[in-house]
């Protein structure tokens, strides 16, 4: 049984995902309705930058310091960071992708906690 289900592989997702496996929470898996991480970037058109730097766009934990924190990434160069991230931090094991049809036809329950 699992003990958390974590909606959507985007940025917030996958920081979730990440802070749960790190509270001990192991039955955790994170639901993505397409094929691929991203959330709402991965599917942006191919010319996307982002608007905010490196520097505040990576996340504090997966410090990418190559010397270009000023630049603003692509859409490539950050769903590559992203899933550079989920892989570092065991998050990509735990993503389903493809379950739209889940998400939509499946119930919640909740349980008590002790």
């Amino acid at each position: 049984m699992l003990d958390c289900i974590v909606i959507g592989a985007g940025p917030g997702g996958l920081v979730t995902t990440k802070e749960l496996l790190e509270q001990g929470v192991n039955e955790v898996v994170c639901l993505e309705q397409t094929e691929n991480l991203g959330g709402v970037f991965a599917n942006t058109y191919d010319n996307l930058v982002l608007t905010s730097s490196c520097t505040y766009s990576m996340f504090s934990d997966f410090w990418m310091g190559d010397g270009q924190q000023h630049r603003f990434w692509t859409k490539q160069e950050a769903l590559d960071y992203w899933k550079r991230y989920a892989k570092h931090f065991g998050v990509f094991d735990k993503i389903r992708f493809n379950r739209s049809r889940y998400l939509a036809t499946t119930t919640v329950q909740r349980r008590k906690s002790n």
